[in-house]
């Protein structure tokens, strides 16, 4: 179904968000059920011709399916394969998901937005979100650079936590 247009919504069609709509005009996408063993042959197809590979699962999804970057390295060794979750792939707080809403009060955001001597206040509109997607495009793109003068790929693991506490 295409996109429906801005000003045209109707509820029973798919991606008739205009907001969607915005962001996404003139991308194909593909939708694929990684329990299938025929999904993960055609994810493994693209990806040996795809210079770069972006994934937001909780940790350990693509392993569990064979998808991680080690596997996807062997048959595309310049592939850059940017993995990137609320508490990233090691540590304590790995196997948890994540929001803009958790990362925030987790990384201190919201002890700064409140009332003096009140208690912190979540800030309504979810910044981490977009911070964290600005870090993940910055730390592809230098991955990318180094593919194209290097013709070696890159495994990169961020998190939101990361980028969320940096910015304070």
């Amino acid at each position: 179904v295409n996109p429906a247009p801005v000003g045209v919504v109707r509820p029973e069609e798919t991606n008739a968000s205009p907001n969607y709509n915005s962001v996404n005009r003139n991308k194909r996408s593909l939708c694929l059920n990684y329990r299938e063993e025929e999904a993960r042959d055609i994810f493994r197809r693209l990806a040996r011709e795809a210079d770069l590979v972006m994934e937001n699962f909780t940790p350990h999804v693509m392993d569990r399916h064979g998808l991680a970057h080690g596997e996807l390295a062997k048959i595309n060794p310049r592939l850059v394969m940017t993995s990137f979750s609320g508490y990233g792939k090691t540590g304590p707080l790995s196997d948890y998901k994540a929001n803009g809403a958790s990362i925030e009060g987790n990384a201190g955001w919201d002890y700064f937005h409140r009332y003096p001597g009140e208690t912190p206040m979540v800030m309504g509109f979810y910044q981490a979100d977009a911070i964290s997607g600005r870090q993940t495009a910055a730390a592809t793109l230098v991955a990318l650079i180094h593919q194209t003068r290097t013709g070696e790929g890159q495994a990169i693991d961020g998190s939101m936590l990361e980028a969320a506490s940096g910015y304070i």
